[in-house]
């Protein structure tokens, strides 16, 4: 139990900081994996809650406001009431330009990359591969489509990874399920190796980005790459 504690204090305060040994606490944890989950989706909820314009005119609303007859206390007391609006306005549009920096700070991408397995833990307990047509449609959706098979598909959803909105593909190799994460906007200038927690694998530079494979230890990683990548077509 302690260290479902300090794992969710650890993850609710900063995700993508957090002690890689503790970060994989949520791998044998189902309960710490659906907390992390919550988070990163609460994350993505304030966000996108906070995103909102602040008038043009409201400086000249302002300054319109008109001036009553007596002591001149009623406008000002009516200007600060709009003044106390406008700076609660302008604090919440630079909290969420503060909050979304935060999230969206430098982060190394094989932590990243982690981090985001570890938030779809579903995607690695799948017990039934995806229906062809749900598959079709969330490829092409990401815009490739499929020219011949590529075994048991076992999840695929178009989901933000980082600072991008990537494609998460994960296929039945011969010792588990091979991650696949597409992430366009993401760029490297060679392959790095990938090792964190029970999973391995590497990260390289692709048509359109980079694309992170991750698999068990032992897994035949590029033989499962070759595969997938030689039956996508981007159109």
């Amino acid at each position: 139990m302690k260290d479902c504690e300090q794992f969710q204090i650890a993850y609710a305060s900063s995700p993508d900081n957090m002690d890689v040994d503790l970060a994989s606490h949520s791998e044998i944890c189902r309960e710490c994996a659906i907390y992390a989950d919550a988070i990163r989706e609460l994350d993505l909820k304030l966000v996108d809650s906070m995103k909102f314009n602040v008038p043009d005119d409201l400086l000249s609303v302002l300054k319109a406001i008109p001036e009553h007859s007596g002591s001149g206390k009623s406008r000002w007391m009516v200007f600060g009431g709009f003044a106390l609006a406008a700076s609660l306005l302008l604090g919440l549009g630079l909290s969420s330009v503060f909050r979304l920096d935060l999230i969206t700070q430098s982060v190394p991408l094989q932590q990243v990359v982690y981090q985001h397995i570890l938030g779809e833990p579903k995607a690695l307990t799948a017990i039934f591969p995806v229906q062809p047509a749900v598959m079709n449609a969330r490829l092409k959706e990401f815009g490739v489509s499929l020219v011949q098979p590529i075994g048991e598909v076992m999840y695929v959803k178009l989901c933000p990874v980082g600072n991008t909105q990537g494609l998460h593909l994960v296929v039945q190799g011969q010792k588990g399920p091979v991650t696949f994460l597409f992430l366009p906007k993401e760029n490297i200038a060679e392959s790095v190796s990938f090792g964190k927690g029970r999973f391995v694998g590497y990260i390289k530079p692709s048509e359109l980005g980079v694309v992170a494979v991750v698999g068990e230890k032992g897994e035949a990683l590029n033989e499962t790459d070759a595969l997938v990548q030689s039956s996508l077509k981007w159109l």
